[in-house]
């Protein structure tokens, strides 16, 4: 059998890097650490998995550090990883086979890197609900990327770039192929701590423009207008998505992010233009006409808004925005009984949506079901505690005649300082 080294680059990694080093332990014939200056235990407990520890200088160069960790392995093939990503241990056995059965001109394999996160609004979200991982089962969903981080043990086989860095370039050079696998790399980047997070966009934000001066590139343009937008830096993002359709009117991702920035900064006009300029190579794409679909709704063109949605669901019916904005147009036109079809469907795949909890309540409340109305209301609070599901939620209260109840939730809304005039009117009801 085919043998493999682990390589890793980390800094102040305590909380994963034992999860990580656990779930692939059985498959690494070596472990490489290249540690960039961490002042925790990270180190000590890389050795209890007898790692090989190198000290590297962090220079802002991902690729830099990732090739020092390919100059030290000494197996037949590579394993690259992050601190906080896992390999479930039931697909050990098959990465294991796809590389002893490569064909020679097979020089590397695609994994799917699947970012778990709690927010189903995100480009590329796929639901948990039914999913076979146990690796899953905490988050409701993960957003997933193709990412080549298995490949052959050769010295002209190197990263590129300070950030997003990729070993891809290199293995088309070298006249090698990428075989794609449906093997899942797991990580748990995004649900981790908010400061990290931002922090961590922050660095990736000033490395990809040193990057771009290396290489100017519509994809490069694309990958800083993304993390310029995470970090609410709304016209530096705009201008960056506009560079990278300059440079490639190809990058359908560019126009969907602009068409959608310019929509939430109240440029409803402009973000239509753009979108329909994406139409004729990205018709397929289910948030292309989610986008389409806010455009119109904001234009008050609401059969317009019903079709793109329509279309965005059906180009992917795990499409919880698309379905959420389904039901507000549906519920907006009376068609209760089909708007609770779909919402039913949202909460399957996302049980914590809480939007959808409340328009049933609503749903329920206008039927006379009060009691449905006040369990979907109570649901949604549950989910988030929204001040829309408490201000229903008390009202709800009123009408079964629970005084106390209701005026519990009113005063905790007028502390919210929600809607204070509507909630004394209330409040002189119980």
């Amino acid at each position: 059998m085919p043998t493999i080294s682990l390589c890793m680059i980390v800094k102040n990694e305590q909380d994963y890097i034992g999860k990580c080093l656990d779930s692939v332990k059985e498959i690494a014939d070596e472990i490489i650490i290249i540690d960039t200056g961490s002042t925790d235990r990270t180190v000590d407990i890389a050795k209890k998995f007898n790692a090989k520890i190198f000290r590297h200088k962090w220079n802002d160069d991902f690729s830099d550090a990732r090739n020092v960790s390919l100059d030290k392995a000494t197996k037949e093939w590579i394993l690259v990883l992050d601190a906080d990503e896992t390999i479930s241990k039931k697909d050990l056995a098959r990465l294991k086979e796809l590389i002893s059965k490569a064909p020679d001109n097979v020089f590397g394999f695609m994994l799917i890197q699947r970012s778990y996160i709690n927010n189903s609004k995100f480009p590329k979200w796929i639901s948990s609900e039914g999913d076979l991982y146990e690796e899953s089962k905490s988050y409701i969903g993960w957003v997933y990327s193709g990412i080549t981080r298995v490949f052959r043990n050769r010295k002209d086989i190197r990263f590129e770039y300070p950030v997003h860095e990729t070993i891809k370039e290199a293995i088309k050079r070298a006249d090698g192929k990428i075989a794609v696998t449906s093997i899942p790399i797991h990580h748990y980047g995004k649900i981790r701590d908010g400061d990290f997070v931002n922090k961590k966009s922050e660095m990736y934000l000033e490395l990809g423009k040193k990057k771009l001066k290396e290489k100017p590139d519509g994809k490069f343009y694309y990958e800083l207008g993304i993390q310029a937008q995470v970090l609410g830096k709304n016209d530096a993002a705009a201008e960056y998505f506009r560079k990278a359709i300059e440079l490639n009117p190809q990058i359908s991702g560019a126009y969907i992010n602009l068409g959608g920035l310019y929509c939430r900064l109240g440029k409803i006009q402009d973000g239509l233009d753009v979108l329909k300029k994406a139409i004729p190579f990205a018709d397929n794409n289910s948030d292309l006409h989610n986008n389409l679909g806010i455009v119109y709704e904001k234009l008050k063109d609401m059969k317009s808004a019903f079709v793109e949605y329509r279309k965005a669901v059906t180009l992917n019916p795990r499409n919880i925005e698309a379905l959420m904005n389904s039901s507000r147009v549906l519920f907006l036109a009376g068609e209760h009984d089909v708007v609770k079809e779909l919402l039913k469907k949202v909460i399957e795949l996302n049980p914590k949506e809480h939007h959808a909890y409340n328009i049933l309540g609503v749903i329920h409340q206008l039927a006379g079901d009060i009691d449905e109305s006040v369990e979907m209301f109570r649901k949604s609070i549950d989910a988030r505690e929204n001040p829309e599901a408490m201000m229903n939620l008390g009202y709800a209260y009123v009408l079964q005649e629970k005084k106390k109840e209701a005026k519990e939730i009113f005063e905790k809304l007028l502390k919210m300082n929600y809607s204070p005039d509507e909630v004394k009117n209330f409040l002189k009801m119980v």
